[in-house]
């Protein structure tokens, strides 16, 4: 697939990811440097776990989520 970077997007289908355990697996190439954090995927519905996988301008890839308290706790970020 290949989004053009100008308001493109993809849909997946709707998951509540407090329920349990989940794996994310993706290949991105990214076409140019992101000069700002990017999302790559998220997800913003309230009550199902709010989160961002995103690239940043340094190359790096991180996964952030939202906590019990409304701030963003980092999971995993990539060095």
């Amino acid at each position: 697939m290949y989004l053009n970077g100008d308001a493109a997007y993809a849909t997946t289908p709707a998951r509540n990811f407090r329920d349990g355990s989940f794996t994310l697996a993706s290949w991105v190439k990214l076409l140019n440097p992101v000069n700002i954090k990017t999302a790559i995927y998220s997800s913003w519905s309230p009550g199902n776990g709010q989160f961002l996988f995103s690239a940043s301008h340094v190359g790096k890839v991180s996964f952030i989520a939202v906590n019990s308290d409304g701030g963003f706790s980092p999971v995993l970020e990539a060095r």
